[in-house]
C-alpha cells in the first residue's frame, strides 16, 4: 500500500511540474499579463501540504533556469513561499467557498509581491519580467512615481490577476472532484440497496456470513418457513385491530393538526406576498425618479439651446 501510495504521489508531483514549465511557456509565448506558472504549486500544496507545494515551485523554477533563463533560480523562493503559503491557508479551511478562495488569492498575491519585488529591484532594475506589468512600471516611472512603488504595482498588476485565475482554476476542480464522488458513492449504495432488495439477497447474504457454502436441509427449511409465516398472521391481526380502534376514535386531533398547517402556509404566503409588494413598489419608485431626472435633463439642455 506504501509503495502505491507513493507512486500516486510521484505521479501527481510530477503532473504538476509539467502544468507550472508549460503554463509559463504558454505565457510568454502569448504574451498574456499573467504568469501560469503557480497552478501545479498550488493543487500540490492543496494536495498534499505546504512542504509539497514549496518543493513543487522550487523544482519548476529550476527546470525554467536550465532550460530558459538561469535567472529563474532565484525567483524559486517566490514559488517557495508561494507554495507554504497555500497549503496553510489550505490546512486552516480557506478553500471551502468562494469568500475563502478570493481571499486566499489576495493573501498569496500580497506573499507574492513581497518576495518578488526586492528580486527585480535587484535583477531588472523594478522590472517584473511581463511585458504587461513591464509597461505599468515604464509608465508610472515617467509620471514620477519612486522606483519601489511603481516595481509594487507592476508587480501587482500581474501576480493578482495570475493568483486570482488560479485559485478559481483550483476551487473548480476541487467541487468537480467532489461532485464525481458523491454520485460513485450514490451509484454504489444504490447498487446495494437493489441487491438486498432481491427476492434472494437475504439467503445468499446468510450464506456468505457462514462461509460454508453448504445448502440446508429441506426440514429446517419448512420449519423456518412456517415460523415466518407464524408471526405475518399475528401482524394482520394486530394492524385490523389497529385500523378498527383508529376509525373509531374522534378525528379532534387530525383536524387540529390539519388547521395548523394550513395557517402556517398561509402566514408564509402573505410574507412574501408582501416582499414581492416592497420590491415592485421599489421598482416602481425607481423608474419614476429615473424618468423624472431624465426629463429634467431634457428640460435644461432644451432651455441652453
Amino acid at each position: 500500500m506504501r509503495d502505491k501510495r507513493t507512486g500516486n504521489i510521484s505521479l501527481v508531483v510530477i503532473i504538476c511540474l509539467l502544468i507550472n514549465v508549460g503554463g509559463r511557456y504558454i505565457a510568454e509565448f502569448l504574451n498574456l499579463p499573467v504568469w501560469m506558472d503557480s497552478f501545479g504549486t498550488v493543487l500540490a500544496a492543496y494536495t498534499f501540504g505546504p512542504f509539497c507545494g514549496a518543493v513543487v515551485g522550487a523544482s519548476a523554477n529550476v527546470i525554467s533556469g536550465i532550460f530558459t533563463n538561469p535567472v529563474s533560480y532565484i525567483y524559486a523562493i517566490t514559488s517557495i513561499a508561494i507554495g507554504i503559503a497555500t497549503g496553510v491557508l489550505a490546512r486552516r479551511g480557506w478553500m471551502k467557498d468562494l469568500f475563502g478562495v478570493l481571499t486566499c488569492s489576495v493573501v498569496v498575491t500580497m506573499v507574492s509581491i513581497v518576495v518578488s519585488t526586492p528580486l527585480n529591484l535587484i535583477f531588472y532594475d523594478g522590472d517584473c519580467g511581463n511585458i504587461w506589468g513591464d509597461g505599468v512600471y515604464e509608465y508610472l516611472r515617467e509620471i514620477g512615481i519612486p522606483k519601489l512603488l511603481a516595481s509594487l504595482v507592476g508587480e501587482f498588476y500581474v501576480d493578482f490577476l495570475d493568483k486570482v485565475i488560479t485559485m478559481m482554476f483550483l476551487f473548480g476542480m476541487i467541487r468537480m472532484v467532489r461532485r464525481m464522488r458523491g454520485e460513485r458513492l450514490n451509484r454504489i449504495s444504490g447498487l446495494d440497496e437493489a441487491a438486498a432488495l432481491e427476492p434472494g439477497g437475504q439467503e445468499q447474504s446468510e450464506e456468505k456470513e457462514t462461509g460454508d457454502g453448504k445448502e440446508a436441509p429441506e426440514q429446517d427449511r419448512g420449519e423456518k418457513e412456517k415460523e415466518q409465516e407464524a408471526p405475518q398472521e399475528n401482524t394482520t391481526q394486530q394492524d385490523e385491530v389497529w385500523q378498527n380502534e383508529k376509525l373509531q376514535k374522534t378525528p379532534q386531533q387530525d383536524t387540529s393538526k390539519s388547521e395548523e398547517k394550513p395557517g402556517r402556509a398561509g402566514v408564509n404566503n402573505s410574507r412574501k406576498k408582501k416582499k414581492k409588494g416592497t420590491v415592485r413598489r421599489l421598482l416602481f419608485l425607481a423608474t419614476v425618479a429615473t424618468g423624472y431626472c431624465l426629463y429634467g435633463n431634457n428640460v435644461e439642455v432644451q432651455a441652453s439651446r
